[in-house]
């Protein structure tokens, strides 16, 4: 079971991190995953779709939202050249998601998984959020009827 807080302030207060994350890279790159998370959880509330994480062995994805149209899978990391062995595990794993993995960083470039290497997409953590932030707003407009 993993636990994300939706503040990063406020998870770095709970674990007394102070100001490591701003020299330290994994600290960071967790930053990152709640980040991802939030916005994702968001998204998730609005469309009515699972989010969680997934583990096999030494194997794991951070965020798999889990709608039944267009599942997605995502692991989040501080740098471009982290390992996509998890994703690419997942996706023999669980078919559907061919084509939707992907590789989340703050420097990573915007390749779909059918042009990327590997069969693992990549997305800028960034666009990531502005997406999910759009989807949500979109998915809320139209639970109210608008």
């Amino acid at each position: 079971m993993r636990v994300y807080f939706v503040d990063g302030a406020v998870r770095n207060a709970a674990l007394q991190r102070g100001v490591r994350p701003l020299t330290d890279a994994e600290e960071m790159g967790l930053l990152y995953e709640n980040l991802a998370a939030s916005h994702l959880h968001a998204l998730a509330r609005q469309t009515q779709a699972r989010l969680h994480h997934w583990r096999e062995g030494q194997h794991e994805v951070d965020l798999v939202y889990d709608e039944s149209d267009q599942p997605l899978a995502f692991e989040i990391a501080s740098s471009v050249g982290h390992s996509r062995a998890a994703l690419l595990r997942f996706v023999e794993r669980f078919p559907q998601f061919e084509g939707r993995a992907y590789l989340v960083s703050p420097d990573a470039p915007p390749l779909s998984p059918g042009t990327a290497a590997g069969r693992i997409g990549t997305l800028p953590l960034d666009l990531l959020l502005l997406a999910a932030s759009r989807q949500a707003d979109r998915a809320l407009a139209l639970r109210l009827g608008g």
